[in-house]
């Protein structure tokens, strides 16, 4: 038999002496692992549960909540009136950040997991692409970029020659907006690979 597990989310106030105090808890189905992100005076999270949520930043009343997208490890993403989030399914997901309202859903290569999390830059949606836990099974590691607007797949970056099996991406892409005259740059990390012959 098995048994639910829950996240609370935590909102406490820095302001005046200490120590600081809690102003707010809320609670989503399974674990939190990213970290929520905050913008225009709302806190957006998901978790392992398969629910993605947002809540007002001072109240911490849930604004709205979209359930069974998928196990969510990441931190979402918040651009331009916008939600993104990977799930562990190998779904990208694009919402209304004002209202949830779903945009689009990309569908990642099969058996493939989404632990990083999604970056925007330039119109572009870049997550990585790796196996699920305990790389089984094993699936080729990708750099991916979605049209921001519509979900459509703009480029793919294998990261072993004939896009083999490993080199799973983990991390979140640090861009490098000062790289000049160049354009911008990304680096990313990568999990163990099998053993190359």
């Amino acid at each position: 038999m098995g048994f639910a597990l829950s996240a609370i989310l935590i909102a406490c106030s820095s302001s005046g002496p200490p120590p600081s105090r809690l102003v707010w808890r809320a609670h989503l189905q399974g674990v939190v692992d990213g970290t929520p992100a905050i913008v225009g005076g709302m806190v957006f999270a998901g978790s392992a549960g398969g629910e993605l949520a947002a809540f007002d930043e001072r109240t911490g009343r849930r604004t709205w909540i979209r359930s069974g997208v998928g196990a969510i490890s990441d931190s979402p993403a918040i651009v331009g009136g916008r939600v993104y989030a990977g799930t562990l399914t190998g779904h990208v997901l694009a919402f209304g950040a004002a209202d949830g309202s779903p945009l689009w859903d990309w569908t990642g290569p099969p058996n493939a997991a989404l632990w990083s999390s999604p970056v925007v830059y330039r119109g572009l949606v870049i997550i990585g692409v790796a196996s699920p836990f305990g790389d089984q099974p094993l699936v080729a590691g990708e750099i991916v970029a979605l049209d921001a607007q519509t979900g459509r797949l703009r480029w793919t970056l294998c990261l072993r020659a004939g896009c083999a099996p490993g080199d799973g991406v983990w991390s979140t892409a640090a861009i490098d907006t000062t790289a000049s005259p160049s354009p911008a740059s990304a680096t990313l990390t990568t999990g163990s690979s099998p053993s190359i012959p």
